[in-house]
């Protein structure tokens, strides 16, 4: 069976394609999880949010 095509990168105005099992390419999927670590989760993963 054969593979599906790759899709474009999500983030706006990018040509690239985007990564197997991911909406955007490779520079803008690091761009975005760094997004989510300092806007959605409200602290940083590797910092101890206990004091």
């Amino acid at each position: 069976m054969p593979y599906a095509p790759q899709r474009g990168c999500q983030f706006e105005g990018c040509p690239k394609r985007a990564v197997t099992g991911s909406a955007y390419c490779a520079e803008h999927k690091a761009l975005m999880e760094k997004h989510y670590e300092q806007f959605s989760r409200g602290y940083k993963a590797n910092e101890s949010h206990i004091t």
